[in-house]
C-alpha cells in the first residue's frame, strides 16, 4: 500500500492515500511501522500462527504482499483467497465468509495451546501475562479461559474487560443466578433477569451509610430488571434476595488477602 504514496511522500515518510470512501492520512510513525523490513522482522519474531486473507480483486494491495507475509512468518502460515471480495469487505456476504473462516481457524490454534494446560482445581484461579505483552492478562478458571486488559487510553490494548469490569461482572452474574434460583424454587413467573452495574468512588460524607468512614469509599451501583408478570410483592422479595447473593456478601465482608512468593521452577 505504501507504493500508492507519491515519491515525495515516501521520501518524507508520511502522506495520504485515497481509499474509498475517503482519504487516509499516514503519519510518520505508522509508515515506519508498516515498512516491509519492519513487518518482516515482527513476523519473524511472532511465535503464534498466522492467517492471511487476500482478495484477488483488491485494488490497493496486491497478492505479492500477501505472499510475502506468509513467507516471513516464523511458523507455517495460512493464506486464504477471498474471491469476489474487495479491500473493505464491503459486501455482507464476503465479511460473513471471512468470519466463518477465521473463527474455526483461530479456535483450532487456541485449542492446541490449551490442550497442554490441565484444568485447575475447583476454587483456584491463575492469572498470567498474555504472550502479546503489554497489560493483557490470560486468566484460567477451572477449564475456562478469560482475558483481562486495560483500555487504550491507559496503556492497554482493550482486548478484554478491565479488572474492575470483571469484578462487576462477577457481582452481576451472581445476582442474576441467585434471583433466578429463588424464583424457580417459588414457582414465580420470572421470565428474565437483567443486571447493570457501574463502579465509582464517592466521598464518605456523600452517603448516610458512610457516616463512620473518612475519605473516599468504593461504590457499586446495581440496577436489577425483573421481567415477567410478577406482583409487586414478588418483585420486592426478589430485589431483597439480590442483596443476599454470595458475591455481594463477600464484597461487604472483611476479606483477608494473603500474598506469598512462588519460588517454584517454571521449567
Amino acid at each position: 500500500m505504501l507504493a500508492l504514496l507519491s515519491p515525495r511522500e515516501r521520501a518524507a515518510g508520511e502522506g495520504s492515500l485515497r481509499l474509498e470512501p475517503g482519504r487516509l492520512r499516514l503519519q510518520r510513525g505508522f509508515v515506519a511501522a508498516i515498512d516491509g523490513a519492519a513487518v518482516a522482522k515482527a513476523l519473524g519474531a511472532f511465535p503464534g500462527a498466522l492467517l492471511v486473507m487476500h482478495a484477488p480483486e483488491d485494488r490497493y494491495v496486491g497478492l505479492d504482499n500477501a505472499r510475502r507475509l506468509v513467507t516471513c512468518a516464523r511458523r507455517p502460515a495460512s493464506l486464504v483467497m477471498l474471491d469476489g471480495a474487495d479491500h473493505f469487505l464491503a459486501r455482507k456476504e464476503d465479511a460473513a465468509f471471512a468470519a466463518d473462516v477465521l473463527g474455526p481457524w483461530a479456535a483450532r490454534h487456541v485449542a492446541r495451546v490449551r490442550e497442554r494446560e490441565e484444568p485447575l482445581p475447583e476454587g483456584q484461579v491463575e492469572v498470567r501475562e498474555a504472550s502479546e505483552g503489554g497489560l493483557a492478562q490470560d486468566i484460567r478458571v477451572g477449564p475456562h479461559w478469560l482475558r483481562a486488559d486495560e483500555p487504550l487510553a491507559l496503556g492497554g490494548q482493550d482486548s478484554g474487560p478491565t479488572p474492575y469490569g470483571l469484578l462487576e461482572a462477577a457481582l452481576g452474574a451472581c445476582t442474576s443466578m441467585t434471583v433466578r434460583m429463588y424464583a424457580d424454587r417459588q414457582g414465580w413467573p420470572l421470565t428474565r433477569v437483567r443486571v447493570r452495574l457501574s463502579h465509582d468512588q464517592v466521598h464518605a460524607k456523600d452517603g448516610a451509610e458512610c457516616e463512620s468512614r473518612v475519605g473516599r469509599v468504593e461504590r457499586l451501583e446495581r440496577l436489577v430488571r425483573l421481567e415477567g408478570p410478577l406482583t409487586e410483592e414478588q418483585r420486592a422479595r426478589l430485589l431483597h434476595i439480590a442483596e443476599l447473593c454470595p458475591v455481594h456478601r463477600t464484597l461487604e465482608s472483611k476479606v483477608d488477602v494473603r500474598t506469598r512468593r512462588d519460588d517454584s521452577s517454571t521449567e
